[in-house]
């Protein structure tokens, strides 16, 4: 096994509180907002924590935090491992943000119901007003508006609004919204401080550790903590795929080839700056180890897309399936260029983006190995959760 990771044990019991204390020591009551100021979002986007914060401490009325636990990638897992194995550390980072901003509610929002159930203990063993929000499942859900729209009682959908969540967002008040492992980083940040969270790792970078769940078709995902530093190599050591095709960082994320060396070596970042750096995204890698055809794949991928749109704007509900349609019926990459230009940056939400991302990765190359196999495979063995449509 690698030393640049850990794999986790997710058939371990949660930790207790005072198991959490003996292991992490006591929480500073209230820390500098400089001990968020390294660590980025761990939902996908990567939006630096301290920058969040600020944003909603800026705005008057009362505030809100809710803490996204809502994993809407396809095979991710991270995030229920954290909240089913340490809970106590999420609640931690939470509380920080409570305190920070003087927050009149806190919720943690999730689509588990075993998480649900582990926080539900895990907050009677604290003094915490913490509300647990089982909510729907939804590819949608994990995206901040749609979140708080459900959080509301309205369907998941995402809305196009001018004003941003920090100004108006649950019930149009204040809101952080946070991902799970990013509150949890900053839980150990305000305990050790930043020069221990930052003591290793890439230069320009969230250089503490990452926690990233890997899936294969019809099998339990593996968790994984992973050092800085850490290369797609290591990463896929840790379950022994040597062939076939990966999906880095999930759907908004890049597919590549298990053969391709070079890809290999790239080094798992918070965010890419180089040719030699991938990003994780929302810490979910999808293998399909037998797969020979990336056209395949890619139209397996942005069809999953299609069927979760939400088909509330042009780029949506037209865009999405024709650019389905074209990759199913093997277009050239002029022509998926061509239909990517009309629904990139032009969406409610960024849906689009990431079909039209997949879909313009394509080469030549690939198209035309494509068009010799005349393949149809489905490498991913994907399922629609088929939400509701606006």
């Amino acid at each position: 096994m690698s030393d640049d990771l850990a794999i986790a044990e997710l058939d371990a019991p949660p930790l207790s509180l005072d198991a959490h204390r003996a292991i992490y020591g006591s929480l500073p009551p209230r820390p500098p907002l400089a001990t968020a100021e390294h660590i980025v979002g761990r939902g996908g986007a990567g939006f630096p924590l301290a920058r969040k914060l600020a944003a909603v401490a800026s705005q008057r009325g009362p505030r809100v935090v809710v803490a996204n636990g809502a994993e809407s990638e396809p095979g991710a897992r991270k995030d229920k491992a954290l909240l089913t194995h340490a809970p106590h550390l999420v609640l931690d980072g939470l509380g920080l943000a409570t305190r920070l901003l003087e927050a009149r509610e806190a919720i943690v929002a999730v689509e588990d119901a075993t998480a649900a159930d582990v926080l539900e203990r895990a907050i009677r063993e604290r003094s915490d007003a913490v509300r647990v929000a089982l909510l729907d499942r939804s590819y949608l859900t994990g995206q901040e508006t749609a979140l708080l729209a459900a959080l509301e009682g309205r369907p998941a959908l995402p809305r196009f609004q001018l004003a941003r969540v920090a100004e108006r967002g649950y019930k149009s008040r204040p809101t952080l919204v946070a991902n799970v492992e990013t509150l949890a980083q900053w839980a150990l940040a305000a305990r050790f401080g930043t020069s221990w969270h930052q003591s290793a790792g890439t230069r320009g970078h969230d250089r503490s550790t990452r926690i990233v769940s890997i899936a294969l078709p019809g099998s339990t995902p593996t968790v994984v903590e992973l050092a800085p530093g850490a290369t797609v190599r290591s990463l896929l050591d840790a379950v022994g795929v040597t062939t076939g095709l990966a999906l880095v960082g999930g759907l908004f994320g890049e597919l590549i080839s298990v053969a391709d060396e070079r890809a290999m070596a790239r080094v798992l970042v918070d965010r890419a700056d180089s040719s030699d750096e991938l990003a994780l995204g929302a810490g979910s890698v999808l293998l399909a180890p037998s797969a020979t055809c990336v056209v395949c794949a890619t139209s397996e991928l942005v069809g999953y897309l299609s069927e979760e749109r939400a088909g509330q704007c042009g780029p949506c509900d037209r865009g999405l399936p024709e650019l389905a349609r074209a990759l199913g019926a093997g277009a050239r990459p002029a022509e998926l260029a061509t239909v990517a230009r009309l629904i990139a940056r032009r969406g409610a939400c960024a849906l689009p983006d990431a079909a039209a991302h997949l879909a313009t990765a394509i080469t030549p190359a690939d198209a035309a190995g494509h068009q010799r196999r005349r393949c149809h495979e489905r490498p991913f063995a994907l399922e629609s959760r088929e939400p509701s449509r606006g």
